[in-house]
């Protein structure tokens, strides 16, 4: 059943998952809250490292 429920949440849009994560949270319904949580898409962001854009903003300024 779970796994049923869970491919239903992955077709629902991120405002609609986080509207319904929002509900279970005020319901206290820990395991929906998990489902939800765990359909949501992951992705993986790639940024310069933070020390470069902080170099770069100094070196501006000299």
């Amino acid at each position: 059943m779970n796994l049923l429920i869970n491919k239903l949440y992955a077709k629902l849009t991120p405002n609609e998952q986080a509207t319904l994560f929002f509900e279970a949270a005020v319901r206290q319904d820990e395991n929906e809250v998990d489902l939800i949580l765990n359909s949501v898409e992951r992705r993986t962001y790639s940024t310069p490292h933070i020390d470069y854009p902080n170099q770069i903003l100094f070196l501006k300024k000299i």
